[in-house]
């Protein structure tokens, strides 16, 4: 399989965003039609991946919030 490009991851987060998780198909046939190698499969691993991230991000950003906040 292809590694992810910022296009794509992108395109990914605003499907998942306009159309909910767990409509890969929709996803894919609206926001991926161009994308031949990439499937609705495809698309709900990358959003796991991208949750992983996001979800380790947003931790990182409340500690530097609670840390500024106690200065």
């Amino acid at each position: 399989h292809r590694p992810w490009s910022l296009t794509e991851v992108v395109k990914l987060v605003e499907g998942v965003a306009r159309y909910g998780a767990g409509r890969w198909s929709e996803i894919k046939r609206l926001a991926f039609a161009s994308y031949s190698y990439r499937t609705s499969v495809d698309l709900k691993v990358g959003d796991v991946n991208v949750s992983s991230v996001y979800q380790a991000e947003a931790i990182l950003e409340i500690t530097d919030l609670l840390r500024w906040a106690s200065v």
